[in-house]
């Protein structure tokens, strides 16, 4: 039972992680424009740079990553680096700082893909089908509700209505959810890890017996 409510917080962590991942590309263009008066031109090359260091996170940094320090390590980073750099796009003043958020942002991603490994290793193949059917899902729906909470949440802040201007509000709420995401992801691996050691604890008493 334990180790199934871990499978379960770490569906939810991903879930979360899902959802805060769709504030780039619900706002990125809106916030620029907004923010730093940029370009359609400076908008698509902020993009590709982006689009280059997902490919190289994607390339092979995260594999390199789990072999060298471990799943734990390697999504504890993640969700670091990736709420630090959610924090720095609400906090950049100016579109150099902004450039420099999008590194730590992008290596977050090495933590969905560990989480989902996890995931997929800590059920029996008979319920590979019914997982990967729950975690389609639910990043199904957070790229339905995703864009509508983040560009509503966008057009509120910047809107004569608004109570302050802050068009770094998605990315707030961004990182507040990476935040919860965090929390909940670090006591589904440690919960599992005491599992798993109970487990052992008990094949051992056994034998003994």
């Amino acid at each position: 039972l334990g180790k199934y409510k871990s499978v379960i917080g770490l569906v939810l962590a991903y879930t979360l992680v899902n959802l805060a991942g769709q504030v780039m590309p619900s706002t990125w263009t809106f916030f620029t424009m907004e923010r730093y008066g940029w370009s359609t031109s400076a908008v698509g090359l902020s993009l590709a740079v982006v689009g280059l260091l997902v490919a190289i996170v994607q390339a092979g940094l995260t594999g390199v990553l789990v072999k060298k320090f471990g799943n734990k390590k390697v999504i504890t980073l993640g969700f670091t680096c990736w709420t630090v750099g959610m924090f720095a796009f609400v906090l950049a003043s100016n579109q150099y700082l902004l450039y420099f958020a999008i590194v730590p942002y992008v290596l977050g991603g090495i933590a969905g893909p560990t989480i989902q490994s996890i995931v997929s290793n800590s059920v029996d193949d008979k319920e590979q089908g019914n997982l990967q059917g729950v975690m389609t899902s639910m990043v199904s729906i957070t790229a339905i509700v995703g864009p509508l909470i983040y560009t509503s949440l966008f057009a509120y802040y910047t809107g004569d209505a608004a109570p302050i201007y802050f068009p770094g509000s998605p990315y707030l709420l961004g990182g507040i959810i990476l935040v919860i995401a965090s929390i909940i992801a670090t006591y589904s691996i440690r919960n599992m890890a005491d599992s798993r050691k109970s487990s052992i604890e008990e094949l051992d008493q056994n034998f003994v017996e």
